[in-house]
């Protein structure tokens, strides 16, 4: 319960009943360039999101691995329903991208310092991650 809000959890269902909220399993491409890929591991039904750049595919890891030091040294999240699966897809994610720098952990602000600000203005706010290492 501390996680979630049993209102946003209420909202959601109403938005599936309403057509307006679609629910994946497996592999899903939701549109060009932009497929949803299972790893379980951290929570049950969790999903990395596989984005086409002019530099290659990227994988937007979400909480599929939210420090980069988790993946770079294959150290399992504290919150996790299965080790095993969670190792498991952190090479699901190293093997969907192009290049390891291209997982983008989900809540590491080394994020920020990787890679360069969309615009002016939008430093460390919004980055622009198809750009060349």
């Amino acid at each position: 319960r501390q996680e979630y809000d049993a209102e946003h959890l209420v909202a959601f269902v109403r938005l599936l009943y309403a057509g307006r909220a679609v629910l994946h399993r497996g592999v899903s491409e939701v549109a060009p360039g932009i497929v949803l890929h299972p790893v379980p591991g951290h929570t049950p039904g969790l999903q990395v999101v596989r984005v086409w750049t002019e530099q290659g595919w990227m994988v937007v890891a979400s909480d599929g691995v939210n420090m980069y030091e988790q993946i770079e040294r294959t150290i399992p999240f504290r919150v996790v329903t299965s080790v095993p699966d969670m190792l498991k897809g952190y090479g699901t994610m190293l093997a969907l991208a192009d290049r390891p720098e291209y997982v983008l952990a989900g809540h590491d602000p080394v994020v920020m310092d990787r890679f360069p600000a969309a615009k002016p203005g939008l430093e460390r706010v919004v980055m622009r991650c198809d750009v060349p290492l």
